[in-house]
């Protein structure tokens, strides 16, 4: 079963053992779900055609390894051993701590960084609220977006006429 989901195009087979030795319909319904994408591309791996195959290989190959890994079927050890990567609680515990001690780090980090650049920006002694600056960020953002559009549209439109003009040459 482990070997058999490494094999693309074949790894569905797995589920379709495990369903004729289990009787469990479910089996049936991973088969199907790995499948379909193959069916849908015409059984090509090409990534060119989609990514989906690619994905369902990789998904069931992962897929495969955390059922046996869990369940603790097989006559081998799993390839990917589960009860190594998960922790206790006291480690998960422990590393949501670190991780929210980081994040309000990185907060009042963000936050200094933000009034350094509010004060390099002001010319004088006039002082801008946090509220204003953000403001002012928008309305930068805004202005960068419409003019994105602009050159977008105006290329479009060139391409547009390109396009007319190829037509018209054709005709002619």
């Amino acid at each position: 079963m482990q070997v058999i989901s490494f094999l693309p195009l074949f790894n569905w087979l797995v589920w379709i053992f495990a369903w004729l030795d289990s009787g469990k319909q479910r089996y049936l319904a991973f088969a199907i779900v790995y499948l379909a994408p193959y069916l849908k591309t015409g059984l090509s791996l090409n990534p060119e055609d989609s990514w989906l195959p690619l994905a369902s290989v990789l998904a069931c190959i992962v897929h495969v390894q955390l059922h046996l890994s869990v369940n603790g079927e097989g006559t081998e050890p799993p390839l990917i051993d589960v009860s190594k990567l998960m922790l206790e609680k006291s480690q998960l515990k422990n590393l949501r701590d670190r991780t929210d001690g980081l994040v309000a780090r990185l907060k009042k980090l963000a936050e200094k960084t933000d009034a350094r650049r509010i004060d390099q920006s002001i010319d004088g002694n006039a002082q801008v609220t946090p509220e204003e600056w953000k403001a002012i960020q928008e309305q930068k953002e805004r202005d960068e977006l419409r003019e994105f559009d602009e050159r977008l549209s105006k290329s479009l439109t060139s391409r547009v006429e390109n396009v007319e003009e190829t037509a018209k040459e054709t005709e002619r």
